[in-house]
C-alpha cells in the first residue's frame, strides 16, 4: 500500500517499508532506480526506508522481486504497484 505513489522529478522519496510477514523476505524493487531491498520489519512504528532521488521521468513499476526470484515465481505473491514520476 498504496497501489499508486506520485511524484515531482528531482524530488527526494522516502518510502516507508514494512512487511507482514518478514519470514518471508518479501521486497521492494523498483529496475529503473536500481532499487532492490528486502524489507526486515513489521514494526510500523520503526519502518524500513528507502531513500531515492526521482530523476527519471516516467511510470515505473513497483514489485517484490524476492517473491518473484524465489520458489514460487512471479505469481506468489501478486504485489504490485506503480510510481508515476511527473
Amino acid at each position: 500500500e498504496p497501489s499508486s505513489i506520485t511524484v515531482n522529478q528531482g524530488s527526494v522519496v522516502v518510502l516507508k517499508a514494512v512487511s507482514t510477514q518478514v519470514s518471508h523476505r518479501h521486497g521492494i524493487t523498483i529496475d529503473e532506480y536500481g532499487i532492490n531491498e528486502v524489507v526486515m520489519t513489521n514494526d510500523a512504528e520503526n519502518p524500513q526506508l528507502i531513500v531515492f532521488t526521482a530523476d527519471k521521468p516516467g511510470e515505473f513499476k513497483v514489485y517484490c522481486r524476492t517473491c518473484w526470484d524465489g520458489p514460487f515465481g512471479k505469481n506468489h505473491p501478486n504485489i504490485k504497484a506503480t510510481l508515476l514520476v511527473k
